[in-house]
């Protein structure tokens, strides 16, 4: 029996049904595949296939288009502050399985150890602030075109990541 699942938007919890029984579980963080592999439909494969040619195609056409762009950019961000142009974060990918997303770093270079002394405007586990000082004068324009998320089509190449 396959599994199928839904993501009740109202409540943000997945719901999984498997084998005629209902099991809530909150959508956090990674997990291990303790369930055990998936059967799937062959058409369902084709279809994965396609998609993974597609994102690799994609993204290794984009990257050879934005290379030019990769190197002004990676230039000002040195230029603008101490520290290394990238910025990796782990992430939580496919199947629960953890990755290092890459993108262009727009903040100064110790951020993290400065956030505590800064006071977050949302309420939970998100750092939110209108003016975060700790970004720098680059990154702010990185930003407001979202130039700091190109780096993502490396994670996409490695299949890390989907082309939306």
């Amino acid at each position: 029996m396959s599994v199928t699942g839904f993501h009740n938007g109202k409540t943000g919890k997945e719901f999984r049904l498997s084998q005629g029984s209902v099991t809530d579980r909150p959508p956090v963080g990674c997990r291990s595949s303790a369930a055990g592999p998936v059967r799937r439909e062959a058409a369902s494969v084709t279809a994965e296939f396609v998609r993974q040619v597609a994102d690799f195609s994609g993204s290794l056409l984009l990257l050879a288009l934005f290379s030019p762009v990769f190197l002004v950019v990676t230039v000002l961000v040195k230029l603008d502050s101490r520290g290394p142009a990238f910025f990796f974060q782990r992430r939580c990918g496919k199947h629960g399985k953890e990755f290092r997303m890459l993108k262009f770093r727009t903040m100064v270079k110790d951020a993290e150890s400065l956030k505590r002394h800064l006071r977050n405007e949302v309420d939970g586990p998100m750092f939110k602030m209108t003016t975060d000082p700790r970004v720098t004068r680059v990154g702010r324009v990185l930003r407001s075109f979202s130039v700091d998320e190109l780096p993502q089509l490396v994670n996409v190449l490695r299949g890390e990541m989907s082309l939306v």
